[in-house]
């Protein structure tokens, strides 16, 4: 992994961090949809200012109506979905217990990767990772 991809990693390890601390308390108070619907149109701001070059080349792609289209949909939806799920855990439990019962999800990474393209990115040093975040999550689940 490069010095910058762990870093990006790392990253967003902390600022989703920051995100489930503060939405926790928000989510008492408001409902998850209307979070998730002023968090989409502030991206509808700010990402076209963002990503201008990356936006108008890939959408000319996407516009080709190819089997990347229905991919891209695919993701969307399920994206916006785990958005949903993962914010009503944080509100209907806490935002400790939902992420870390939610960083389960390298397992289904490695799962979908094998059903979906035939092939696993596991090294021995992610296996034993991988191997401690289950031991604790089963430590978790059995309160």
């Amino acid at each position: 992994m490069s010095k910058l991809g762990l870093f990006c990693a790392i990253l967003a390890s902390v600022l989703w961090g920051v995100e489930y601390a503060l939405a926790e308390r928000v989510y008492k108070d408001v409902s998850v949809y209307t979070v998730l619907f002023h968090s989409s149109i502030l991206s509808l701001i700010l990402m076209p200012v963002l990503a201008w070059n990356h936006i108008v080349s890939d959408t000319c792609k996407l516009l080709q109506f190819s089997n990347l289209t229905f991919w891209y949909s695919v993701i969307m939806i399920i994206g916006m979905l785990a958005s949903i799920m993962i914010a009503k855990s944080i509100q209907l439990t806490n935002a400790t217990a939902a992420g870390l019962i939610e960083i389960s999800y390298p397992f289904f990474i490695i799962l979908f990767s094998f059903l979906f393209f035939g092939k696993i990115n596991l090294t021995k040093e992610l296996f034993i990772g991988g191997v401690f975040i289950f031991t604790g999550i089963a430590v978790i689940l059995s309160k």
